[in-house]
């Protein structure tokens, strides 16, 4: 894999002109993943891989079938930004699938869950996609694949979530190219670039190189940065301590990265991340903020 472009070129990079996010479909497929792109950081395919009705009927044992609705009532209670979090690091397959349905019913697009479950298995690499495939048909029930992808009509035709359509997708799933995810996903369902923003496996070139840079180590990067930027100027984060500060900046960094650099879509992301109202002014005047931090405490 290419190197990841380090901070401060990435945050002179967000002036030039990138692709539109339109509501056409991306015919030309000019903005695909490139070869040298690492699928495997949507999950390697190790292991067995089944569709979820076949995991639920798996846990039939009265014990395992009862703790795991204790599981998934649980969620309902937790914060938003907690489950987010979860996505990375859930083993559990079910409880993957459940938390995407929960932030799902919460309206945060599948691309705000990043990053992707960390657990390396086909299993959970399939979930990822079922979860991007959920949040189209549930926002698109409209949308039509090209006649020569008709199979895929079923799926906007089924109920979102039964076992029909599940066992439906997980099919449809298994004859995509594995090699080329993001390509072979969008041919068969011409998905239009401003889909693919809000989704999860199915980025452009261009949106997968922003991901990268909240990437563990980037992401530790632009806290310090943040931390030493609130530091130095108390008077600026006068209402928070520095810490503060620089964790309300990071994921603000984060959930701009994940709307495409958009202030109207960052503001949007914002309330429902964090469920606080914040106009598309004040939204400016933070990323540039931290822009300039960046700028100036990064490499």
């Amino acid at each position: 894999m290419k190197a990841i472009m380090p901070i401060a070129a990435f945050t002179d990079a967000l002036t030039r002109k990138d692709e539109a996010c339109t509501d056409e479909p991306d015919k030309s497929l000019d903005h695909e993943l490139p070869p040298d792109v690492d699928l495997d950081d949507l999950g390697v395919d190790e292991g067995p891989m089944h569709s979820i009705p076949h995991l639920v009927a798996e846990k039939r044992t009265s014990t395992d079938l009862a703790r795991l609705r204790a599981k998934i009532k649980a969620l309902a209670d937790q914060n938003t930004q907690t489950l987010i979090v979860k996505i990375e690091t859930q083993a559990d397959p079910l409880i993957l699938w459940e938390l995407h349905l929960e932030l799902d019913r919460r309206g945060i697009p599948p691309a705000q869950r990043w990053p992707v479950n960390s657990c390396g298995t086909a299993q959970s690499r399939f979930i990822t996609v079922l979860a991007d495939l959920h949040w189209l048909v549930t926002r698109y029930s409209s949308h039509a694949p090209p006649s020569m992808f008709r199979n895929w009509l079923g799926l906007f035709k089924l109920a979102p979530g039964s076992d029909a359509w599940l066992t439906k997708a997980y099919f449809l799933y298994k004859n995509l190219s594995q090699t080329n995810l993001a390509r072979s996903g969008t041919r068969a369902m011409a998905l239009t670039p401003r889909q693919r923003q809000n989704l999860m496996a199915f980025p452009t070139a261009a949106m997968w190189k922003r991901r990268q840079q909240l990437e563990t180590d980037k992401h530790v990067e632009t806290h310090q940065a943040l931390y030493s930027e609130a530091m130095a100027n108390p008077y600026r984060a006068r209402a928070f301590n520095p810490e503060h500060a620089a964790n309300r900046r990071a994921t603000l960094w984060r959930v701009f990265v994940l709307s495409d650099f958009s202030p109207t879509e960052t503001t949007r992301n914002w309330k429902l991340v964090t469920g606080e109202s914040v106009t598309r002014q004040a939204i400016t005047k933070q990323i540039t903020t931290i822009k300039t931090a960046l700028k100036k405490h990064c490499s």
